[in-house]
């Protein structure tokens, strides 16, 4: 991921209580999007709410089986 280390102007631009922002450049193309740390992890756990149902989620904590590092790599090297 590259990182923008942006100056104060940019910064108060970004800061005025939005949580998201559309960045241009000057001939009027969308470059991306702001996003908030908060905004982002939001959209981050919204997303991973969704890949897994509350099913699964509860079968996982009743599972009682575990295997140690050593032990996963071992069968993963044999695959």
């Amino acid at each position: 991921m590259t990182r923008i280390t942006l100056n104060d102007a940019m910064l108060g631009l970004l800061g005025e209580g939005q949580e998201e922002a559309e960045l241009y450049d000057a001939a009027g193309n969308r470059l991306g999007y702001f996003l908030s740390d908060e905004a982002y992890r939001r959209l981050v756990c919204r997303w991973a709410n969704t890949q897994v149902s509350d099913e699964e989620l509860e079968r996982c904590r009743q599972e009682t089986e575990s295997f140690t590092t050593a032990e996963v790599l071992d069968h993963l090297r044999n695959l």
